[in-house]
């Protein structure tokens, strides 16, 4: 389990859909970042697990729950000092998920 002292890092990216904020110059057809910000810390600070892998999928699931216009999300999460019997710097995970 990720005691709250322990440091994990999360990087997202989404897509959203072709008709883009960025051709209409619309903030309501964008996602707004602060919001995806605090959603993702509400989710890091929430229930405790115990694998990398559940927690980026629920920031996945997190996201494009919360997010209509997101449309496909990647999450990595990325976490230094893992309990593992090795010289290495992290040990992270990548997922991919988008709406069905």
């Amino acid at each position: 389990m990720f005691p709250s002292f322990t440091p994990i890092h999360t990087s997202r990216s989404r897509r959203r859909s072709k008709n883009s904020a960025a051709s209409a110059d619309d903030l309501k057809l964008t996602v707004d970042y602060a919001e995806v910000i605090r959603t993702v810390e509400a989710q890091l600070t929430g229930k405790p697990v115990y694998l990398i892998e559940t927690l980026a999928q629920q920031i996945a699931a997190r996201i494009l729950g919360t997010f209509p216009v997101v449309k496909a999300v990647t999450v990595e999460v990325t976490k230094p000092f893992a309990p593992v019997a090795a010289e290495f710097e992290a040990i992270s995970v990548k997922i991919r998920r988008e709406r069905a």
